[in-house]
């Protein structure tokens, strides 16, 4: 009797290839939500420390350089905005990723189980096969006794 071999072996690994490349997908896309966020919080230290700054210059009656002060913090509240979308869209690469993973998880799982189901049968055949060469072996070894 043939030795056991899996005929979708191949796919299995390639879906297991799959499986490897969503998982670095995934950290790429963990990797660029959590720099989206430190440049975020980047922003709003930067815009804390304006504010501090127009405190000041309010506190020292300088309104001149307290509108400049200010000026600059609405380009940075420009920013946070901005800033605020690229991480929601980090987010949604990051939620696309999962899902993928866990879909290419999935597939190979089903092959896995296909796998083992191809093994159970095997199983029963090899030992159909054997039972079939025991009840052989046997026959002979009666007619040989026979004689």
């Amino acid at each position: 009797m043939k030795k056991f071999t899996f005929r979708l072996a191949v796919v299995k690994k390639l879906k297991e290839r799959k499986v490897d490349e969503q998982k670095d997908f995934l950290f790429e896309s963990q990797k660029k939500f959590e720099e989206e966020q430190k440049n975020l919080k980047v922003l709003h230290d930067e815009k804390r420390s304006v504010r501090d700054c127009i405190i000041k210059f309010k506190q020292e009656l300088d309104f001149h350089r307290a509108e400049h002060a200010k000026a600059y913090e609405d380009g940075v509240d420009y920013k946070i905005v901005s800033q605020e979308l690229k991480l929601q869209d980090a987010y949604g690469a990051v939620k696309y990723a999962e899902r993928l993973l866990e879909e290419a998880v999935k597939e190979v799982k089903i092959y896995e189980k296909l796998e083992e189901k191809a093994i159970r049968e095997y199983k029963k055949e090899r030992l159909l096969f054997e039972q079939e060469q025991i009840d052989d072996i046997s026959l002979i070894l009666r007619a040989k006794r026979g004689k």
